[in-house]
């Protein structure tokens, strides 16, 4: 995985470094030859761990090829926002800043991407981005005064699954 991050208005973030991994359960239920859903529920390690649950729509565009995507509901296992999450956001945070408690866990976003499909072998490349964030109080060290931060953390996944029902 590939994270680049945003931290509200102060600055936009990207750290190529930041990588990661995921590992989970998919399903697959065709609608017809062409239509399918693929929810999926995974627990995903890119700077903070996570328990994600997309539910992804899926068109096959050949008999090794589907496009998909749907929306992707994510819950931060995290209690400690600042060692979590100063990796990500260096650069952001100065001596002006500095960050406090996060106000909320869980986050809504959307997946899309393909996936190839060799043998009983799934092989997928998605896009995972986010509609919100983790809120989390930032503190101005010069003047005392508080804001709210939302942190948007999205990623590019490839990954490598086995079809166990074919």
């Amino acid at each position: 995985m590939i994270n680049t991050t945003s931290l509200g208005d102060l600055e936009n973030v990207k750290n190529l470094d930041n990588h990661g991994f995921n590992i989970g359960i998919s399903a697959r239920y065709d609608f017809n030859k062409e239509f399918f859903a693929n929810p999926e529920l995974y627990y995903t390690h890119v700077g903070n761990g996570s328990l994600d649950l997309p539910i992804l729509f899926g068109y096959q565009l050949s008999e090794s090829i589907a496009i998909v995507a749907g929306p992707n509901f994510s819950y931060a296992f995290s209690e400690n926002s600042e060692d979590d999450l100063i990796e990500i956001s260096t650069g952001v945070l100065t001596d002006t800043y500095s960050m406090g408690n996060i106000s909320s866990k869980l986050t809504f976003g959307y997946q899309a991407g393909l996936q190839f499909f060799l043998s009983n072998f799934v092989i997928s490349a998605k896009y995972n981005g986010s509609f919100t964030g983790q809120v989390v109080d930032l503190i101005n060290q010069t003047t005392g005064g508080e804001l709210k931060e939302e942190i948007k953390t999205s990623y590019v996944s490839i990954g490598i699954g086995y079809n166990f029902g074919k």
